[in-house]
């Protein structure tokens, strides 16, 4: 009994003394090493580094694959990789992704899919000019011309100077009768773009249709007075004139436009016009042959020459000119007017010369050849009215069925006076 005290004891005098030893080593230990908020830091940034590295290397990659597609035409395989960096882009990296989705969209032929793209790409780049144009190009296409016109307003604020959304934003006006709104559009277009003639035509007819076109030659004959050295204002003044055929005071303007200008073939055939209307031929004739000589193939001004050489009674050399844009062109309706008005005036010519009052047969065979060239012109819908009424008249003067009978076999003009012909 008492051996197991003493042992007892002695067991708990080793535990006692193994607790302190250990307490003591324990206090005695070294700390551990303490790290500085700054190095922290630095272990913090070159982890996060590290994560956007590869954030940006993985975005990377998949915009490259989706760019070497869509390089490639591929556009279907080219979708599933954009879609993905529209996704990840947070950073916003590639701005463009929407707008190669919208591409791609549009040449699979899936509008639908085009403009669920391009919407989602303006909630998240509202000032991205293409979305903004492909959505309203969408919506016109569709008749939705009230959304059309909103994403119009909005590009118009966004490029100010971009004459073709204010040229459609005009249309879309007048399609919803906005009168006053497409004359503001069509203004702004022919400011930024005084050549414009389909521009300044509408413009003219709107004028005209809400009484303003004194209002508007005042407010231009004003700016021309205020900036005399100004050329836009020559040029649109002059074709203020020339829309109201005050062609004497067109002249003047377009010459003055065209000193500035002398590359300007629009102001030239303006120039050349406004001397035609005044029965300046040989003036005229000299203004268009300018623009030929700068441009060769200018198929309008080739007609026109032969138009005014037509007044000159040079029949021979105004077909010439209306064959060679006819050659440039063989659907241009134009030059099959400027033959036929060619024959025509030269049966009138030799009619008149020959003192006879009605046409005989020779005449008629001459009204026939207009008659068939404004056959050939109505097949241009450019133009088919000109031709249409033309042809009208001239199938009065053509050899009846007797006449035919009486003249079998003769199917050429025999009069001196139409030799050219032949």
């Amino acid at each position: 009994m008492q051996k197991s005290i003493i042992l007892l004891i002695t067991l708990i005098l080793l535990t006692l003394l193994a607790v302190s030893t250990l307490f003591i080593n324990f206090s005695c230990a070294p700390p551990a090493p303490k790290i500085d908020a700054e190095r922290q830091k630095a272990i913090d940034d070159s982890i996060r580094k590290a994560a956007e590295e590869k954030y940006k290397f993985e975005l990377m990659k998949t915009w490259s694959t989706g760019f070497e597609y869509h390089k490639a035409k591929m556009y279907r395989n080219a979708l599933a990789p954009f879609w993905k960096v529209a996704e990840m882009d947070t950073i916003q990296l590639f701005k463009t992704v929407w707008n190669k989705l919208v591409d791609c969209y549009f040449n699979m032929e899936n509008p639908d899919s085009a403009l669920i793209a391009a919407e989602l790409g303006l909630q998240q780049y509202p000032d991205n000019l293409y979305l903004h144009r492909s959505v309203a190009h969408l919506y016109s296409g569709l008749g939705q011309t009230e959304n059309a016109i909103e994403h119009y307003q909005e590009i118009v604020k966004l490029d100010p100077k971009a004459a073709e959304d204010w040229k459609k934003l005009g249309s879309l006006y007048l399609k919803e009768d906005l009168v006053d709104d497409a004359i503001v559009a069509y203004e702004t277009v022919t400011e930024l773009n005084p050549n414009d003639a389909e521009s300044n035509d509408i413009l003219s007819k709107l004028y005209a249709q809400t009484g303003n076109e004194e209002a508007a030659l005042v407010r231009l004959e004003k700016l021309r007075q205020q900036e005399p050295d100004n050329p836009k204002h020559m040029f649109n003044l002059g074709r203020q004139y020339f829309i109201r055929q005050l062609y004497e005071k067109a002249e003047p303007e377009f010459r003055e436009y065209v000193k500035y200008n002398p590359d300007d073939l629009v102001a030239r055939d303006y120039l050349g016009a406004s001397l035609q209307n005044q029965g300046k031929y040989q003036e005229a004739i000299n203004v268009y042959n300018s623009i030929v000589e700068k441009d060769p193939n200018n198929k309008k001004s080739l007609c026109e020459i032969g138009s005014c050489l037509k007044f000159l009674n040079n029949f021979s050399q105004a077909r010439s000119y209306a064959n060679r844009a006819i050659k440039i062109d063989a659907e241009y309706g134009f030059g099959y007017i400027v033959r036929g008005e060619t024959y025509e005036a030269a049966a009138e010519y030799c009619m008149d010369k020959a003192g006879r009052t009605s046409p005989n047969w020779d005449d008629k065979l001459v009204y026939e050849l207009a008659l068939k060239e404004y056959q050939l012109a109505e097949r241009d819908p450019a133009f088919k009215d000109i031709a249409s009424r033309k042809m009208s008249y001239v199938q009065q003067m053509i050899p009846t069925t007797e006449d035919r009978f009486m003249h079998r076999n003769e199917t050429q003009a025999k009069d001196a006076c139409y030799k050219w012909i032949y």
